[in-house]
C-alpha cells in the first residue's frame, strides 16, 4: 500500500525537487595597491565570507576593468 501511494506522489506533475537553503555574507574585503615607478600596478584583493548554510559555489567579480589580467594562483582557504 504505501509503494502505491509513493509511486502515485512520484508520478504527479509539477513536482519539483527541494533545494537546499543556501545563506553566505561578505564580512571583510582588504585591498592593496603596489605602483611600479613605470605606472604598472600590482593588486592584491582578500574578501572573506562566512557560509552560513549551503555550499559556497561562485563569486561573481562585477566592475573589473576589461584589460585587467587575472592570476592563476588563486586560493580558497577555510578559517581556522
Amino acid at each position: 500500500m504505501a509503494f502505491l501511494a509513493l509511486a502515485a506522489v512520484a508520478a504527479m506533475p509539477g513536482l519539483s525537487v527541494a533545494k537546499g537553503w543556501e545563506e553566505v555574507h561578505q564580512t571583510s574585503d582588504d585591498v592593496r595597491v603596489a605602483v611600479a615607478p613605470d605606472g604598472a600596478a600590482i593588486v592584491t584583493h582578500h574578501l572573506r565570507y562566512r557560509v552560513v548554510a549551503g555550499h559556497f559555489k561562485t563569486l561573481e567579480l562585477a566592475g573589473l576593468d576589461p584589460r585587467a589580467e587575472l592570476i592563476g594562483e588563486t586560493m580558497v582557504l577555510p578559517e581556522k
